[in-house]
């Protein structure tokens, strides 16, 4: 496997986050880092390395492009950052008190898979039926909406990547219910990471997918008049018809003001009411921060792609303006750089497709490899653990999407995924059975 290593000898002084270091004047083993090797995120991490001696080598094939160092930075940051904000102003932000919750990983996404293809089949077809003026907006159809809402949160609580990797691998530019699917589900996760009550995503899931009503009598114009954080009537014009359209259901109140509230910005430039601050509530802020983010990484109508370290950097220049900048620093820790489903091109020169993130290691996930360095597609997908094994120095290079990712393909991957966790469980199975012979 080709290494592509391209080595720079650099002072100490010289570094800057988003480097690689690949060596240093003292022995890794003989330091705090537990990977030979080490991605500068910080300058915290930077005065680490300084107390391991004046000089190291950089790999620059590893470091990082300019736009992700940004980004990188900005993650780094977020966290302490919000929290010399609330020391200064003395406060913490009232949301906060609803977010006690504290969820783990359930079941690998193997196991996860085949269930979250159906529910989204199931989805689509439910959303697909919508058209403007049609007479099956009932309660029979809301009760199913609900159904399904409650099952995507089942399913993103357990498995967070499952229902992500399969919506991000398969995007098609102009259909609303897939735009309001992938909404629901980065919202969800942004709420199971802040730590959100099970009963009041499914609420928020609910008004998200709910809000296809509406949008499905936008315009070619309206969608076209979304501007990302700032807001134009002729697409906001779609929270009030969504409300009128569901007038004559019953439906749960919280439901109705996630909705009526979706289209309103934390400084107050929103729609219709022009609200700001904490008179927004907090799910509702959660949704439409969520919504903004898929129609700027997906635009309706187009195939222009943005990438994710993209978008989240574009998003993070509207902290505390049109959206609550702690928010957006909890966006960027549910999503990450690099979500399942986000084709990647490997330092080692190879290109795939992330299937699990490493939530400690962002830049360490596993991924199915579908091309080679040259880019020809392999016979056999492979999936890798980068970090691990032949792949211990290999990590994600940069966000790409230089390959279409055929139907083929997903029933390939899917299938190398359930393999994939057999394999994996054999061999822990294995080792532990060693421990009693």
């Amino acid at each position: 496997m080709s290494k592509h290593i391209e080595t720079r000898r650099l002072n100490v002084a010289e570094l800057r986050i988003g480097m690689y270091v690949t060596r240093l004047e003292t022995p890794w083993s003989a330091t705090e880092f537990p990977l030979e090797g080490v991605l500068i995120k910080s300058r915290e991490d930077i005065l680490k390395i300084s107390r391991y001696g004046k000089q190291v080598e950089i790999d620059q094939a590893k470091s990082l492009s300019g736009g992700q160092l940004n980004l990188i930075s900005q993650i780094a940051g977020s966290r302490d950052s919000s929290k010399k904000r609330n020391q200064q102003v003395g406060q913490v932000r009232p949301w906060r008190k609803f977010c006690t919750q504290s969820y783990s990983d359930q079941r690998p996404i193997s196991k996860e898979i085949a269930h979250a293809y159906k529910l989204l089949q199931r989805a689509d077809q439910l959303l697909n039926e919508l058209k403007p003026g049609l007479k099956n907006i009932n309660a029979k159809f809301v009760s199913q909406i609900s159904t399904v809402s409650d099952e995507i949160v089942a399913s993103l609580i357990e498995s967070p990547d499952a229902l992500l990797w399969l919506t991000k691998v398969k995007v098609r530019a102009g259909k609303v219910y897939d735009h309001v699917v992938r909404t629901s589900i980065w919202a969800t996760l942004m709420g199971r990471s802040m730590g959100v009550q099970r009963s009041s995503l499914s609420v928020m899931n609910q008004a998200i997918l709910l809000s296809s009503v509406g949008k499905s009598y936008l315009r070619k114009n309206d969608w076209l008049a979304f501007q990302g954080a700032e807001l134009h009537p002729d697409f906001a014009k779609w929270s009030q018809l969504t409300l009128e359209k569901l007038s004559h259901c019953r439906i749960e109140p919280r439901v109705l003001t996630i909705i009526a509230n979706m289209t309103e910005r934390f400084d107050g430039s929103g729609f219709p009411q022009q609200k700001s601050g904490k008179a927004i509530p907090y799910l509702s802020q959660v949704a439409g921060l969520a919504e903004a983010f898929d129609l700027i990484l997906h635009p309706m109508l187009t195939r222009k792609r943005r990438t994710v370290g993209q978008v989240l950097s574009r998003l993070y220049c509207y902290r505390d303006s049109a959206f609550d900048g702690e928010l957006i620093e909890e966006l960027i820790q549910a999503t990450g750089l690099y979500p399942p489903g986000t084709q990647v091109l490997l330092s080692s020169g190879c290109s795939g497709i992330v299937v699990e993130q490493s939530k400690d290691r962002r830049i360490r996930a596993t991924v199915a490899l579908t091309h080679d360095p040259e880019g020809y597609r392999l016979l056999s997908y492979k999936i890798i653990r980068l970090g691990e094994g032949d792949y211990k120095d290999v990590i994600i290079r940069q966000e790409g999407s230089m390959h279409k990712v055929t139907e083929d393909d997903l029933q390939r991957i899917n299938q190398e995924i359930r393999n994939y966790q057999r394999s994996r469980f054999a061999q822990a199975f294995s080792g532990l059975s060693g421990i009693f012979n």
